[in-house]
């Protein structure tokens, strides 16, 4: 559960002519959000993952479709064991699914190559090999809700942002706006107008312009987009609601 890998793939691409770049390129960046905080080195990595892991590359750019292959991004044991696997994709991200799970307490390896292309049809400056390791768990719990700032029923100042906090990292696949919804009113409830984000296990709502000074207000989590990544789905309501209020006056410390 909460040692699942995902990994968030920041492609920047390189612009080339007759093999020489026009541009200098912005380096590439990989972080490896997982509970452990690991980051991308040569070294060892010691996370570990289910054995029902499954694997989410996501990309800062579009990504042409036929370059999304098992050929050019796959699971290997470190003997260069290819593990059988579908990929599902959408325009920038991926998704490794194992067809097995994977063999308990063995170390494993991601392979990014550099045939994977933007849709302008630029490549990756180099190959990627991310290791991690499984362990001898099978993650079949959904995650549930830790935290939320406000905390029901209590009150905020006007210009409060919002958290709520899973007790897992939540998958960006499933995850959308609609995900996280804040309204005001007592019997009429209007939207509040605002961005929302995700990061890890963690949802932000900052509101466009400040709430209304003395007013109930409400959050409502759509269950039916959040999922822990094994596509676990939240273990709560369906339509989760956390009930607070804006202070009457003011700002308050």
């Amino acid at each position: 559960m909460k040692y699942l890998l995902i990994i968030f793939l920041f492609m920047t691409f390189f612009v080339g002519c007759n093999n020489e770049f026009k541009n200098q390129a912005e380096p590439f960046t990989i972080t490896l959000a997982s509970t452990s905080n690991l980051q991308h080195s040569s070294m060892r990595a010691t996370a570990r993952v289910p054995v029902n892991a499954r694997i989410i590359l996501l990309s800062s750019e579009e990504l042409k479709a036929s370059t999304i292959t098992t050929n050019n991004i796959y699971i290997q044991q470190v003997d260069g064991t290819k593990v059988p696997m579908n990929l599902k994709f959408t325009e920038r991200s991926i998704t490794l699914l194992p067809i097995l799970h994977l063999v308990p307490n063995l170390d494993y390896e991601i392979i990014v190559t550099t045939s994977l292309q933007n849709v302008r049809g630029e490549h990756l400056s180099h190959n990627y090999t991310i290791p991690f390791r499984s362990n001898s768990q099978i993650d079949l719990a959904g995650p549930t809700l830790f935290n939320t700032l406000p905390q029901a029923s209590n009150s905020v100042n006007p210009y409060a942002q919002l958290f709520v906090q899973f007790s897992e990292p939540i998958s960006p696949i499933h995850f959308d706006s609609n995900a996280f919804k804040v309204y005001s009113g007592t019997s009429t409830f209007i939207e509040v107008s605002g961005s929302v984000s995700l990061s890890g296990s963690l949802i932000h709502f900052i509101p466009d312009n400040n709430l209304t000074l003395g007013t109930v207000h409400k959050i409502e989590l759509n269950a039916s987009t959040i999922y822990d990544l094994a596509g676990n789905p939240y273990q709560g309501n369906p339509l989760e609601t956390i009930n607070f209020s804006t202070y009457a006056s003011g700002s308050q410390t």
